[in-house]
């Protein structure tokens, strides 16, 4: 077909995948095309840096209770470890989802402890309102995405309804349209 062949020339990510080298000995004007081999591209690691940053008062709307947690712009380089070391010292440390949530009271306990510049309860609570009023949002379009189907079939039958009882074709309809826009357009002007 030839979109796909269209379509898989574009998505070509080696430029080098289908070129060749024409080694032409001048000598014996004998001439041999032969392949360039395909590049390869690797990534490795040395060192890990560890940096610690300052918590802060987040907006994330997949906290169900209580102020949610976010790092701050500051931090605190920690320390530089070889990927080999770093690696070999943690294998045994990996925590896991039970173990990384942390409990809506301890959230709130390690944002106002201690903090100076740490937020007030006032703030606190107005972000756990805008996050519930987001999460209502996520759910109502979660909730009326089963249903958009039928507005879409609803608005197609609404126009062609209006068209057949007016008399007025697509096309007409389209050029009044049309019309209407260069209409207002010249009156604002």
């Amino acid at each position: 077909m030839i979109i796909n062949h269209f379509f898989h020339d574009i998505m070509k990510t080696d430029p080098l995948e289908d070129a060749a080298v024409d080694t032409t000995d001048d000598d014996d004007s004998t001439s041999t095309t032969s392949e360039i081999p395909k590049r390869r591209t690797s990534v490795s690691f040395d060192k890990v840096k560890i940096r610690e940053y300052v918590r802060c008062l987040g907006n994330n709307p997949a906290t169900t209770k209580g102020p949610p947690l976010s790092i701050g712009w500051e931090y605190r380089e920690a320390g530089e470890f070889d990927v080999e070391e770093y690696e070999d010292a943690t294998q045994n440390t990996r925590r896991s989802k039970e173990e990384i949530l942390v409990p809506s009271k301890t959230r709130e306990e390690m944002l106002s402890v201690g903090e100076i510049n740490g937020p007030t309860r006032k703030e606190m609570k107005e972000v756990m309102d805008e996050i519930r009023l987001e999460r209502s949002r996520r759910q109502m379009t979660v909730a009326m995405q089963e249903y958009e189907a039928y507005a879409i079939v609803w608005e197609f039958l609404r126009r062609r309804w209006r068209r057949l009882r007016s008399g007025v074709s697509k096309k007409e309809e389209e050029k009044l349209l049309w019309k209407n826009a260069r209409s207002e357009q010249l009156a604002k002007q």
